[in-house]
Protein backbone atom coordinates (compact mmCIF):
# COMPACT_ATOMS: atom_id res chain seq x y z
CA UNK A 1 0.00 0.00 0.00
CA UNK A 2 1.28 3.46 -0.94
CA UNK A 3 1.76 5.70 2.05
CA UNK A 4 0.28 9.14 2.37
CA UNK A 5 3.77 10.63 2.76
CA UNK A 6 4.89 9.07 -0.51
CA UNK A 7 1.87 10.50 -2.36
CA UNK A 8 2.49 13.90 -0.79
CA UNK A 9 6.14 13.80 -1.93
CA UNK A 10 5.14 12.82 -5.48
CA UNK A 11 2.57 15.62 -5.59
CA UNK A 12 5.09 18.14 -4.25
CA UNK A 13 7.78 17.05 -6.74
CA UNK A 14 5.35 17.18 -9.65
CA UNK A 15 4.37 20.73 -8.73
CA UNK A 16 8.00 21.75 -8.31
CA UNK A 17 9.00 20.12 -11.62
CA UNK A 18 6.08 21.71 -13.43
CA UNK A 19 7.01 25.13 -12.05
CA UNK A 20 10.62 24.57 -13.08
CA UNK A 21 9.53 23.70 -16.61
CA UNK A 22 7.38 26.83 -16.74
CA UNK A 23 10.35 28.94 -15.64
CA UNK A 24 12.61 27.33 -18.26
CA UNK A 25 9.98 27.97 -20.93
CA UNK A 26 9.76 31.64 -19.90
CA UNK A 27 13.56 31.95 -19.96
CA UNK A 28 13.67 30.28 -23.37
CA UNK A 29 11.01 32.60 -24.80
CA UNK A 30 12.81 35.66 -23.40
CA UNK A 31 16.13 34.50 -24.86
CA UNK A 32 14.46 33.78 -28.20
CA UNK A 33 13.02 37.31 -28.29
CA UNK A 34 16.41 38.81 -27.33
CA UNK A 35 18.10 36.84 -30.15
CA UNK A 36 15.44 37.97 -32.64
CA UNK A 37 16.04 41.61 -31.65
CA UNK A 38 19.82 41.08 -31.83
CA UNK A 39 19.54 39.70 -35.37
CA UNK A 40 17.31 42.58 -36.49
CA UNK A 41 20.10 45.00 -35.49
CA UNK A 42 23.31 43.15 -36.45
CA UNK A 43 22.45 40.44 -38.99
CA UNK A 44 22.97 40.92 -42.73
CA UNK A 45 23.36 38.83 -45.87
CA UNK A 46 25.69 39.49 -48.76
CA UNK A 47 25.07 37.90 -52.14
CA UNK A 48 28.35 36.56 -53.51
CA UNK A 49 29.03 34.99 -56.88
CA UNK A 50 28.34 31.60 -55.34
CA UNK A 51 25.94 32.04 -52.46
CA UNK A 52 24.35 34.27 -49.84
CA UNK A 53 26.88 34.85 -47.06
CA UNK A 54 25.57 35.75 -43.59
CA UNK A 55 27.50 38.20 -41.46
CA UNK A 56 27.11 40.23 -38.29
CA UNK A 57 28.10 43.88 -38.07
CA UNK A 58 28.58 46.26 -35.16
CA UNK A 59 29.70 49.87 -35.21
CA UNK A 60 30.07 52.82 -37.54
CA UNK A 61 31.06 52.47 -41.19
CA UNK A 62 33.65 55.23 -40.72
CA UNK A 63 35.58 53.36 -38.00
CA UNK A 64 38.49 51.01 -38.79
CA UNK A 65 37.22 47.48 -39.43
CA UNK A 66 38.00 44.24 -37.64
CA UNK A 67 36.96 41.03 -39.39
CA UNK A 68 36.52 38.03 -37.07
CA UNK A 69 36.71 34.49 -38.45
CA UNK A 70 35.17 31.90 -36.15
CA UNK A 71 36.50 28.53 -35.11
CA UNK A 72 35.41 25.08 -36.22
CA UNK A 73 31.87 24.12 -35.22
CA UNK A 74 31.10 27.73 -34.30
CA UNK A 75 29.56 30.73 -36.06
CA UNK A 76 29.72 34.50 -36.42
CA UNK A 77 28.16 35.20 -33.03
CA UNK A 78 31.32 33.85 -31.37
CA UNK A 79 32.78 37.39 -31.21
CA UNK A 80 29.70 38.94 -29.53
CA UNK A 81 31.09 38.91 -25.96
CA UNK A 82 34.02 41.07 -27.15
CA UNK A 83 32.21 43.31 -29.63
CA UNK A 84 31.32 46.04 -27.10
CA UNK A 85 34.98 46.37 -26.03
CA UNK A 86 36.02 46.73 -29.66
CA UNK A 87 33.27 49.30 -30.27
CA UNK A 88 34.49 51.27 -27.25
CA UNK A 89 37.94 51.27 -28.87
CA UNK A 90 36.32 52.85 -31.98
CA UNK A 91 36.33 49.82 -34.29
CA UNK A 92 33.56 48.43 -36.40
CA UNK A 93 33.31 44.65 -36.10
CA UNK A 94 32.37 42.19 -38.82
CA UNK A 95 32.01 38.46 -38.38
CA UNK A 96 31.00 36.01 -41.11
CA UNK A 97 29.38 32.59 -41.03
CA UNK A 98 31.25 30.12 -43.23
CA UNK A 99 29.27 28.02 -45.70
CA UNK A 100 27.21 25.54 -43.69
CA UNK A 101 27.69 27.42 -40.40
CA UNK A 102 25.35 29.76 -38.52
CA UNK A 103 22.84 31.31 -40.92
CA UNK A 104 24.89 30.74 -44.11
CA UNK A 105 23.47 27.73 -45.90
CA UNK A 106 25.74 24.93 -47.06
CA UNK A 107 26.62 24.92 -50.73
CA UNK A 108 25.22 22.13 -52.89
CA UNK A 109 28.66 21.40 -54.27
CA UNK A 110 32.16 20.97 -52.94
CA UNK A 111 33.71 24.35 -52.24
CA UNK A 112 37.22 25.36 -51.32
CA UNK A 113 38.71 27.83 -48.92
CA UNK A 114 39.18 30.11 -51.92
CA UNK A 115 35.39 30.16 -52.44
CA UNK A 116 34.93 31.46 -48.89
CA UNK A 117 37.74 33.99 -49.29
CA UNK A 118 36.24 35.22 -52.56
CA UNK A 119 32.94 35.71 -50.72
CA UNK A 120 34.62 37.62 -47.89
CA UNK A 121 36.53 39.77 -50.40
CA UNK A 122 33.26 40.50 -52.22
CA UNK A 123 31.64 41.49 -48.90
CA UNK A 124 34.49 43.85 -47.99
CA UNK A 125 34.38 45.42 -51.46
CA UNK A 126 30.61 45.89 -51.20
CA UNK A 127 31.01 47.57 -47.79
CA UNK A 128 33.81 49.74 -49.26
CA UNK A 129 36.34 48.52 -46.71
CA UNK A 130 39.86 48.94 -48.14
CA UNK A 131 41.80 47.96 -45.03
CA UNK A 132 40.79 45.44 -42.39
CA UNK A 133 42.33 43.85 -39.33
CA UNK A 134 41.66 40.11 -39.53
CA UNK A 135 41.56 37.86 -36.50
CA UNK A 136 40.21 34.46 -35.72
CA UNK A 137 40.02 31.55 -33.35
CA UNK A 138 41.01 27.95 -34.10
CA UNK A 139 40.18 27.34 -37.76
CA UNK A 140 39.47 31.07 -38.09
CA UNK A 141 43.05 31.81 -37.01
CA UNK A 142 44.32 29.50 -39.73
CA UNK A 143 42.09 31.16 -42.34
CA UNK A 144 43.13 34.64 -41.14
Amino acid sequence: MISFRFLLCVLFLSLFTSRGQDMRLIEYLEAKEFYKDFLSIHSNFHQTEHHSLHYLKWGKDTDPAILWLHGSYSNAIEIEPFASDLLNANFQVLSVDYYGHGLTQALHYQCSLETLLDGISSLLNDLKIDKVIIGGFSRGGYIA
